[in-house]
């Protein structure tokens, strides 16, 4: 109960349900998401997998898993039930952003690989800035961290550019490991207290 908001405390089932999740492939429907006022707000559709393909929409809620209100079971228990056997169904009852609409759709799970580094660079004359976006903190952040800083590095060289510097994108992260986030942070900082 003494835990900030973004912080969650977990046992049992619930210990292993994240674990399983930070391993960055599951079975799935393709979603980036966080909780919002008792449902799940989608930030954004995964490109070509059960999600997008069903028309779910950054913006949408969902308001219902499997016959079961949000509200009732809760986030975490929502997002449980959204994942399983790649080919099993699942049905969701979700609120359309843009035709503020309820409409039930019946979903297949696939697997979900999270692409967890997004980047690209923007050059000019005096070299280059790379833009990097976090999608989460799972266990193959930071590695997959360095390999892009890397990437940026080669490809600029590759035109006799100098790295001017990196912004890093968090934005809609819905968080994950600490160990991870903090790894990404000593990458970056090389002296004082992290947490």
């Amino acid at each position: 109960r003494s835990l900030d908001p973004y912080s969650g405390y977990f046992t049992d089932d619930d210990l292993e349900f994240f674990i399983t999740q930070t391993d960055g492939e599951f079975g799935g429907i393709g979603v980036e998401i966080i909780p919002d006022n008792g449902a799940v707000k989608v930030i954004t559709p995964i490109d070509d997998l059960p999600a997008h393909k069903a028309g779910i929409r950054a913006g949408d809620y969902i308001i219902g898993v499997n016959g079961q209100l949000v509200s009732n079971i809760g986030f975490n228990k929502a997002v449980k039930e959204m994942r399983g056997e790649p080919g099993s169904k699942l049905n969701l009852l979700v609120v359309k952003e843009d035709e503020n609409i309820t409409k039930e759709i019946e979903l297949t799970r696939e697997i979900v690989k999270i692409k967890l580094i997004k980047f690209d660079i923007e050059e000019d004359d005096n070299g280059g800035v790379g833009y990097i976006r976090i999608v989460a903190f799972n266990n193959q952040t930071t590695t997959e961290l360095k390999k892009a800083v890397d990437e940026i590095e080669k490809k600029l060289q590759k035109k006799k550019k100098n790295l001017k510097g990196i912004i890093l994108d968090v934005r809609s992260n819905p968080g994950g490991l600490l160990d991870q986030a903090v790894a990404v942070c000593e990458y970056f900082i090389d002296h004082g207290t992290i947490v």
